[in-house]
């Protein structure tokens, strides 16, 4: 990744397999995410409180599997 700054603005190149997320400092319930693979620029918008759900569920899901190889 390579950042290159400018008066006003900044370019970023990515590099084969980089992610940038990008996030308001406004608390804007959004997040931008940017990555490159085989060459393109896949852009996604991901609501944060999506996020914080499937942060959730994966923790729940982990005790989960740990309960049940307990009571095997």
């Amino acid at each position: 990744m390579k950042i290159v700054e400018e008066k006003e603005k900044k370019t970023i190149v990515l590099d084969e397999g980089d992610v940038i997320e990008v996030k308001t400092l406004k608390g804007n319930p959004l997040l931008l995410r940017v990555e490159c693979q085989d060459g393109c620029l896949l852009v996604d918008e991901i609501n944060i409180k999506r996020i914080k759900e499937i942060g959730i569920e994966e923790e729940e899901l982990a005790k989960l599997k740990q309960y049940n190889q307990r009571n095997k």
